[in-house]
């Protein structure tokens, strides 16, 4: 007998007991594991993949999910300015004083999805996702509650301020970076893109409008103009080659060779062929700024400009575009940047954090329109702190700032925004893209010894120039919101 062991092959039978074709039993393993690979895919777009696919604003499964989900309310004070309300077997979002808050709540519907905080805070405000596993498993939840920064009064005030013009106005204090205020005109019925039977039609209406209601004008990129010349003064204070009594000479014209372009100063700068740097600011000479710019350089001013915020995303949780300025260029191109023309570009808010910066010392605070997040049982589940952001320059350097902005105030190009009994820092702007219509800035704070608050206001396609046109609109909105502390 043998000592190896004898192996005996063995067909497979089926239950018939007849033996399985090899052939057939190649396919049967490859139609297991085909099964075994979808069923493993459905699961990665459960599972890993699902959040992507929730978010995607095309997928209309999760729009017409989240009409069946309790969205939270939002809150300004004690009044829902955005909630839901059961119609039927789903929900229907509903805006009180919907154009006032539109450039804020934006709209939410499950055609064109979501815009403003409807859509930068949908997690918070759905609870959850409206169609992933934990809606399956465990049921809907209700959203939560969102309370903004936003002061109720003095949104109301900047709102009206802007009646008839198409702009932005945006209210910050200064101390936190609280954002109290934050406007775009025109506005458009959050209400007729929500809960309206006609949606569609109301969007491609909006769409078509030449006002462009749809934009957030505060999150909107202009040329600044003048109230960048506050960036290029706190560069040349800072450098310690100037200081506000020291007279900036041979600057009432620039001309630069090889160009027949040239810039001149006008107004009450017209003819000064010396002029200090308080005054210079005081009534917003442009060449003297060009001179100054192109003896400083593009990289000291961008520096600066960053300090500031500029070439920085801001999330609000609104995302903003971030505000630009180009170190390259020539010498005339260097000279306009020092007056806040050529490619230079900036938001209402980033407008507003400057002059934010200046009334606290110094100190540029996160600017931020969420004060609290609640969950369904009414416990806080998110509250706002203060974050600085850095410091944008010494405090001697900012005191003689602010005190330059006070003689914009007092005696200079925003002379007509004075307050009796009140001292206010300012600085207009007026950019001009050779079209005849300019785009006017005012921005601020005040009151000087305790700010309260710091603005900024920009006014689309104006004939004119600041002074006339967006101080007049500053001091009536500044003073109505001092009366309100």
């Amino acid at each position: 007998m043998s000592n190896m062991l004898s192996v005996k092959h063995v067909d497979k039978k089926n239950r018939d007991g007849r033996a399985i074709d090899p052939a057939l039993r190649v396919i049967s393993y490859i139609v297991v594991a085909m099964f075994l690979m979808i069923m493993l895919s459905a699961s990665g777009i459960q599972g890993l993949f699902a959040d992507n696919f929730l978010k995607d604003p095309r997928n209309s499964r999760v729009l017409y999910a989240a009409e069946r989900v309790y969205r939270g309310p939002i809150f300004v004070g004690n009044e829902r300015v955005a909630y839901s309300e059961k119609r039927g077997k789903s929900y229907k979002r509903f805006y009180a004083h919907p154009e006032l808050y539109s450039a804020i709540t934006g709209y939410f519907n499950n055609v064109h999805g979501r815009s403003g905080l409807e859509k930068y805070l949908n997690s918070e405000l759905s609870g959850a996702n409206p169609v992933g596993l934990s809606r399956m498993f465990e049921g809907a939840e209700n959203g939560r509650s969102v309370l903004l920064t936003i002061n109720e009064k003095l949104q109301k005030i900047a709102w009206r301020a802007l009646e008839g013009f198409r702009g932005s106005a945006v209210i910050i204090e200064p101390s936190s970076g609280k954002i109290l205020a934050l406007v775009s005109r025109p506005g458009f019925d959050a209400n007729k893109l929500s809960n309206d039977t006609n949606v569609e039609e109301s969007y491609k209406k909006l769409l078509k409008d030449p006002a462009k209601p749809l934009i957030n004008r505060a999150a909107s990129l202009y040329h600044p103009g003048s109230v960048f010349k506050i960036i290029t003064m706190a560069t040349a204070l800072e450098t310690g080659r100037y200081d506000l009594d020291k007279e900036v000479t041979d600057s009432n014209l620039l001309t630069f060779p090889g160009r027949r372009f040239f810039i001149e100063n006008s107004g009450a700068c017209s003819g000064r062929n010396k002029i200090n740097l308080e005054q210079a600011l005081a009534f917003s000479c442009n060449a003297t700024f060009g001179k100054i710019a192109t003896d400083l350089g593009g990289e000291l001013i961008s520096k600066m400009a960053e300090r500031f915020g500029f070439g920085k995303k801001i999330t609000i949780p609104i995302p903003f575009q971030a505000s630009e300025y180009p170190v390259t260029g020539d010498s005339a191109q260097l000279a306009q940047s020092g007056f806040g023309q050529w490619e230079i570009w900036a938001t209402p808010l980033q407008i507003a954090m400057i002059s934010a910066a200046i009334a606290n010392n110094g100190k540029l605070m996160k600017p931020n329109i969420v004060q609290r997040v609640k969950g369904p049982d009414a416990n806080t589940i998110k509250e706002f702190t203060p974050e600085m952001l850095g410091r944008v320059a010494t405090q001697e350097t900012v005191k003689k700032l602010s005190k330059a902005m006070e003689s914009v105030v007092e005696y200079g190009t925003a002379r007509r925004g004075k307050i009796r009994g009140i001292q206010i820092a300012g600085k207009t702007g007026t950019a001009e893209d050779g079209t005849g219509r300019n785009t006017l800035w005012f921005t601020g704070f005040a009151p000087v010894d305790r700010p309260f608050l710091a603005v900024s206001i920009v006014l689309e396609e104006q004939k004119g120039d600041a002074g006339t046109i967006a101080v007049p609109i500053a001091k009536k909105l500044i003073e109505e919101a001092l009366n309100e502390r």
